[in-house]
């Protein structure tokens, strides 16, 4: 007779090597998480992965300026990332993800001080600004010096007053913008001169003269 024979052999199915990209590489600082999507690539026909499900994706530093480590981990083993030297699946990859500086904005503009009028003493130009994406300096006319100090001046004249935001690690730096200030001539009053009356005040038909002098220094005073 025919003698029955049964055999046995074990074999594996290897998961399919497929891709994956985020679905954009980079975005602006906005003081929030960013969570960019993951696509993959090379799937079988008709199927699709689900979050959670198949795959997680976990962000290292993601809101502040820099390159964020995206990882992506497949759940679904019937897909790989590839293989390692020995033949062991990839399951895990990781995407670069950048994030870029913004624009720095000024919550409040400098402005430049109305009715100023000499007074012998450095007056300052302009109010102050304000803005929370880094600091804003000044700069009095083309030639001076960047500072975070209120820009002054003392002589009448008209002045030209420059600022920008200095960003911080998260901003640009801004471009500079500039206001118009002017200090005005100041009003003499009596009490700016001392009167010296002629000694002789007696009629004898010559004209008299009094005295008048500054008694401050009034450069800058008109009439």
């Amino acid at each position: 007779g025919i003698e029955e024979v049964s055999a046995t052999t074990t074999f594996t199915i290897a998961p399919k090597t497929i891709t994956t990209t985020l679905t954009q590489n980079s975005g602006v600082y906005n003081g929030t998480a960013h969570t960019p999507g993951v696509n993959f690539n090379d799937l079988c026909e008709n199927e699709t992965l689900a979050k959670g499900t198949d795959y997680t994706v976990e962000y290292s530093d993601n809101t502040n300026v820099g390159t964020v480590d995206v990882t992506v981990t497949l759940l679904n083993h019937n897909y790989s990332f590839g293989f390692e030297e020995d033949g062991t699946p990839k399951y895990t990859k990781e995407l670069p993800y950048e994030i870029t500086e913004a624009v720095p904005t000024v919550k409040l503009e400098p402005t430049p001080k109305k009715n100023l009028f000499y007074t012998g003493s450095a007056q300052e130009l302009i109010t102050a600004g304000a803005t929370d994406d880094g600091t804003i300096q000044y700069r009095l006319g083309e030639n001076g010096e960047w500072r975070t100090t209120i820009p002054t001046a003392t002589n009448v004249g008209a002045y030209t007053v420059y600022y920008k935001v200095e960003g911080d690690k998260n901003h640009n730096n801004s471009e500079e913008t500039s206001v118009s200030v002017t200090i005005e001539k100041a009003t003499p009053t009596a009490k700016n001169f001392t009167f010296t009356s002629p000694e002789n005040l007696t009629y004898d038909g010559n004209v008299k003269t009094a005295i008048v002098e500054a008694n401050t220094d009034i450069t800058g005073m008109g009439a």
